[in-house]
C-alpha cells in the first residue's frame, strides 16, 4: 500500500515539476502530452484506500446506546441500528403478532445492560444484514460482553451463521450452562415429544415435514428426538416450520 501511495505522490509531483515552470510570477503551463487517465487512476485508488482505512482501522469502535427495540436489537448514538451477532431472544409484540414467552423480560433485561451507555462495538465479518441492519458484538466498560450476557441470563439461544463466527464456541458453551442450570426460557422449557431434523451444515433444525429439512442431504443430515437435544448441541429452530412454536411455558 505504501508504494501505490509513493507511486501516486511521484506521478503528481512529475505532472507538477515537468509540466509547469514559473516565469514572472505566473504558473505557465507546458505544451506536453499528459497521461491523464493513469494519473487519474492512481488518484482514484488511493482516495479508496484511504476510505477503506477510514471504516475499517479499528474493529471497536464506541458509542453510546440510545434506544433498545428488543432483546437483540439497539440503536446507537450515531443512528445505526444493530443486531447482537450470534444470538437469538424471543419476539417482543409487533403490530398484530403477541409477544412470545419471555419476549419483554429479554427486552427489559436488555435495557438495564446498555440503555443510555457507553459500548464498544465490534463489527462482523458480515457487517449487515438483508434488514440493513448492522451486525456486531457489544462490550460494556466493564468488559462485559452483552451477546454472551443474555445468553447466560437464559434470555437468548444461539444463532450460528456464517461467517460470523468468532465466538461461536464461547456461545454455545455459556448457553449449555444456562440450560443446565434452566434459568431464563430453559426454566420451563417446552418439549412436543416430536422428531427433528438437523442440519450440520446451516446448524438448522426442523420438523419432519418442512420442505428446507426435507432438502437436507444425508451427509448434513442429523436426527433429534427431542427439541432440547438440538438446542443443545447449538442447533437454532427453522423460522419457517417452527418460528411460532414457543419455546417455553
Amino acid at each position: 500500500m505504501l508504494a501505490l501511495i509513493q507511486k501516486v505522490s511521484y506521478i503528481v509531483k512529475g505532472y507538477i515539476v515537468n509540466n509547469i515552470h514559473y516565469k514572472e510570477e505566473v504558473f505557465v503551463m507546458k505544451s506536453v502530452k499528459v497521461n491523464y487517465k493513469k494519473l487519474f487512476f492512481y488518484i482514484i485508488v488511493l482516495l479508496a484506500i484511504f476510505s477503506w482505512l477510514e471504516c475499517f482501522a479499528s474493529d471497536k469502535k464506541s458509542y453510546k446506546v440510545t434506544w433498545v427495540d428488543d432483546g437483540d436489537t439497539v440503536v446507537m448514538s450515531n443512528g445505526q441500528r444493530v443486531r447482537y451477532i450470534g444470538i437469538n431472544t424471543p419476539e417482543v409484540a409487533h403490530k398484530d403478532q403477541k409477544a412470545e414467552p419471555f419476549g419483554n423480560k429479554a427486552s427489559e433485561y436488555n435495557k438495564t445492560l446498555v440503555l443510555n451507555l457507553k459500548v464498544e462495538l465490534e463489527r462482523g465479518k458480515k457487517q449487515f444484514d438483508r434488514y440493513g441492519r448492522m451486525l456486531g458484538y457489544l462490550f460494556l466498560k466493564d468488559g462485559t460482553f452483552v451477546n454472551a450476557r443474555l445468553l447466560k441470563k437464559g434470555y437468548a439461544y444461539c444463532l450460528y451463521v456464517k461467517p460470523n463466527v468468532k465466538y461461536a464456541k464461547l456461545f454455545l458453551e455459556t448457553q449449555q450452562e444456562a440450560m443446565k442450570k434452566r434459568v431464563g426460557i430453559w426454566h420451563k422449557f417446552r418439549e412436543t415429544g416430536k422428531t427433528y431434523i438437523g442440519n450440520q451444515k446451516s446448524m438448522r433444525f426442523h420438523a419432519l415435514t418442512c420442505p428446507y429439512g426435507s432438502k437436507t442431504g444425508k451427509r448434513n443430515r442429523v436426527r433429534f428426538s427431542r427439541k432440547w437435544e438440538a438446542f443443545y448441541k447449538g442447533y437454532s429452530p427453522c423460522k419457517h416450520c417452527l418460528g411460532k412454536e414457543p419455546l417455553t411455558e
